[in-house]
């Protein structure tokens, strides 16, 4: 489920506090590894406890939170869940990447490709090649150890503690030496503050690999990636690439409303 907490409103003259705070209410308990208490909800909304069990009451009647009956803490419901179903996100964000693929292979000349994290592997969900007779294609649903790409670090420096290790375990993370997993722990938190990654293809030689990341701080979405064939007549430069892939991104997130 994607997390909503710190995305803020656009500022309105159509304010409705009451539906504002019941998305906040929610965004708290998304943001939560466990359930939380009425108090503890009202602490984090600033507001009184009579105020947010007034909206908990409602968002539970409507099927959105849980309250257990023995701790009287709420969670989230699986509506939210189905309802996201209802409109697979990954569809509607293949969509959106689709078309900004197609402008920036345009521009650059080069293949160009769009990677989520499925739990720990790294999938294609869009790829646009280049206009030249000899290119590089990505498969669409090819899938990648995340360890060994651009975009795979980039996402997976996004997560921390337990979120991080759950992502690992899907990884080749087990076979590495207890020195090389402490390497690979160093280099994810150097790059963790960082919106772009550029370094030598470990899976072609001659390759320039470089990726953005598309989303939000607290909801990093995917990366949009270019795997750079140097010595192409009309290639571009690695700046003008790295720029092209900081426009696309910046359009494609106003598509989703980041």
């Amino acid at each position: 489920m994607l997390q909503l907490r710190g995305m803020q409103a656009k500022n309105t003259s159509y304010a409705v506090p009451a539906l504002e705070k019941g998305l906040r209410i929610l965004e708290d308990l998304s943001a939560s590894e466990r359930p939380l208490s009425l108090v503890e909800l009202a602490e984090l909304q600033g507001r009184s406890r009579n105020e947010i069990y007034r909206m908990l009451a409602c968002l539970e009647q409507q099927g959105y939170v849980r309250r257990d009956p023995e701790t009287k803490h709420y969670a989230l419901s699986l509506k939210l869940f189905r309802l996201s179903h209802n409109h697979p996100p990954v569809e509607r964000l293949r969509a959106a990447v689709d078309r900004q693929l197609r402008e920036l292979a345009a521009v650059l000349g080069e293949s160009c490709h769009a990677c989520v994290l499925d739990g720990g592997t790294l999938t294609v969900i869009a790829q646009r090649s280049g206009g030249e007779r000899i290119r590089l294609f990505f498969d669409y649903g090819a899938e990648f150890d995340p360890l060994e790409t651009c975009s795979g670090k980039l996402l997976l420096s996004r997560y921390r503690g337990e979120a991080l290790r759950r992502r690992l375990e899907g990884t080749f993370w087990n076979e590495l030496s207890a020195p090389r997993q402490k390497s690979v722990l160093a280099e994810l938190a150097d790059i963790q503050d960082r919106d772009l990654l550029r370094e030598p293809s470990q899976l072609r030689p001659g390759v320039t690999d470089l990726a953005v990341v598309v989303g939000h701080p607290d909801v990093v979405l995917a990366t949009l990636a270019v795997s750079h064939l140097p010595g192409r007549p009309k290639a571009k430069t690695l700046a003008n690439i790295e720029q092209a892939l900081r426009q696309t991104a910046g359009k494609l997130q106003a598509d989703l409303g980041f």
